[in-house]
This record gives structure tokens, sequence and C-alpha cells, in this order.
């Protein structure tokens, strides 16, 4: 599948493997490490403490994923439980993408950057 970025390169999602830079413009908790990895309509990752897996749907530049299923285990620290929740509601509210110089940017419907990743 590809699907054309707005800076005007083909861009190949599938396949691809991104590590969080930003979420809502601040970096991640130290020591965190958050994941999306796209293959074959399914985006799986690292939310910070869980793994999650749900469908994505990809058509021009929109980018919506469907139910997204996390494993239940319980991080050691709040800081990095708030941060989980932050991140999987924001894929939620995903609405479009754009990749440029190697990074990955989600954005919700009015345009805001919700997430912000570096290519893994």
């Amino acid at each position: 599948m590809v699907d054309a970025g707005t800076s005007g390169e083909a861009v190949q999602l599938g396949g691809t493997e991104w590590v969080l830079t930003s979420i809502g413009g601040a970096s991640p908790v130290a020591g965190s490490s958050i994941t999306v990895r796209f293959d074959q309509g399914n985006a799986s990752g690292s939310a910070g403490c869980n793994q999650y897996r749900g469908p994505f749907t990809v058509a021009g530049e929109s980018l919506t994923f469907g139910m997204i299923a996390a494993t239940k285990r319980a991080c050691a620290e709040s800081e990095r439980n708030a941060q989980e929740t932050a991140y999987l509601d924001a894929l939620s509210r995903v609405a479009s993408y754009r990749v440029a110089a190697g990074r990955l940017v989600l954005q919700e419907s009015a345009g805001r950057t919700l997430l912000e990743y570096s290519r893994n």
C-alpha cells in the first residue's frame, strides 16, 4: 500500500516501524519506549507498558485507527500509566498523517499534531 504524504513523496506505511518522539508536543516519559508498526492493515506496538494492536485505514492523507486492544499489565510508575492512557486516546483521535524528513506526524481532524515519531 503506497500513500502520498503532504511532503509530496510516496510513503509506504505498511511494513514500517516508528518510535514516539512527541506526545501532545511533549517528550515521552524518560525510559519509556512507545512504538507503532504498520503491517497488513494492522497497527501494533508498545504503548509504554502494554502491547497494543488494532486495524488502521489509509486513504490519501487520511489515517484512522479502529478499535485498539491492549494487554492489561499495570505500569510501575503513575507517570507512565498516564502517558499510556494519553497515547491510546490520541490514537483514537487520529484523522490524518504526513511523513517528511524521516518523521511521521499524526494529526487530529482540526489539524493539531497529536503524535510525532522517528523511523525505527
